[in-house]
């Protein structure tokens, strides 16, 4: 996937970011505006108002480099985040995710690779997640010298992993799963 990004950014790509400046817009306070902690928490304010920062500075624009790095930094955040905080800053995220899809759409170079370099990156760090759920989930039986794998918790691993959803489609999904349980029996 890192050849990928590396592709994308060499085609000298600038993917505009209106679609994200607009849906972190509608939860900044505006100038001369009180800030209200109904509306948002003073920490989301913050964080937003440092991206909305950093994209102004860029003039409006990111090349594929700077989009990903932005996506995985906002990714974290996400993550993190509690509540309406959380609902506040997805909000944010799907902003950009409109803007590389209008991108696409306007067939701007090196958008395409870099929906391509993500999707990979996503299924590249679910297996990463698998592999360690897996390690993980081996256990010395109680009485016994043999090994017990339990497949329940690493099933409930994978529904708590914020790429297996998107990296893998229903049907892989389900194969993953009938393959965990297969290997306990």
């Amino acid at each position: 996937y890192i050849a990928l990004f590396e592709l994308a950014t060499s085609q000298n790509s600038r993917i505009p970011l209106y679609n994200t400046i607009k849906s972190i817009d509608k939860f900044l306070p505006r100038k001369g505006e009180p800030f209200t902690k109904s509306r948002i928490s003073e920490g989301a304010a913050k964080d937003l108002q440092v991206f909305r920062d950093e994209i102004m500075h860029a003039g409006d624009f990111a090349n594929p480099k700077n989009f990903q790095e932005i996506l995985e930094n906002y990714g974290n955040l996400i993550s993190k985040a509690k509540g309406t905080d959380k609902g506040i800053y997805s909000q944010a995220f799907k902003g950009m995710m409109k803007d590389l899809d209008s991108a696409i759409d306007a067939r701007v170079p090196g958008a395409d690779t870099l929906r391509l370099a993500r999707a990979t990156f996503k299924r590249n760090q679910s297996v990463k997640g698998l592999q360690d759920a897996l390690e993980n989930r081996f256990f010395l039986k109680r009485g016994t010298e043999a090994e017990q794998f339990n497949p329940n918790q690493i099933i409930k691993d994978l529904k708590r992993d914020r790429f297996f959803g998107e990296a893998f489609n229903p049907t892989e999904q389900t194969e993953i799963r009938s393959l965990l349980l297969k290997l306990n029996q």
